[in-house]
Order: structure tokens, then sequence, then C-alpha cells
């Protein structure tokens, strides 16, 4: 490491584009990407998101549970479909009637 940790943070942060800096970093140090996102505390979504889940959350659990509510959205828009579908039906006798000019 030829850069502080210190230093490492401040010139991210002053960068014009943060994300190539870090590979540039990491050149200048003579190290990996990862080192650099680990000193400035930049996590890959999936350590993120294992890290947001507590206790006794298991990723399956949070899937089922992702997918509970995906599933109530798509009866939600069944209902809203069939709503629709009916409504053209009358329509359409209606119209068959001649009363829909």
């Amino acid at each position: 490491m030829e850069m502080s940790h210190e230093e490492i943070k401040r010139d991210y942060i002053t960068a014009k584009n943060p994300e190539k800096q870090i590979k540039i970093l990491a050149d200048l140090n003579a190290c990996s990407v990862e080192e650099i996102k680990n000193i400035l505390g930049i996590k890959p979504p999936l350590k993120r998101l294992q890290e947001e889940l507590s206790g006794d959350v298991t990723m399956e659990i949070w899937l089922q549970k992702k997918m509970d509510e995906a599933d109530q959205q798509i009866k939600a828009w069944e209902e809203k479909y069939k709503s629709y579908a009916s409504a053209l039906k009358v329509f359409a006798e209606y119209k068959e009637r001649g009363n829909g000019q």
C-alpha cells in the first residue's frame, strides 16, 4: 500500500469520477479493486442485503416474503383485468342493441 486509508478515502471523495477512481487507486497502490472497496466501505449488493437480514431471518424467508408480495400484486391486477373485461362485455352488449351510438 502506497497511500494511507485516509489518503485513499480523500482521493476517492474528491475524484471527478469516483467509480473510475477505484481502479486507479487499486493500480496506484498495487492492490485489488476489492481491497480499495473494503477501505472505502463499499460492499457488493448481496453482501449489503445479507447484512440487512437480521437474526433468524434467512435469505429463503426473505425471498418467500417478496414472492408473497408479488403474488398479492398479481392478484390485484387480475381483479382489475376481470373488472375491465366485464365492463367491456356489458358495453359491447349495450352497443349491439343499438343503444351505444
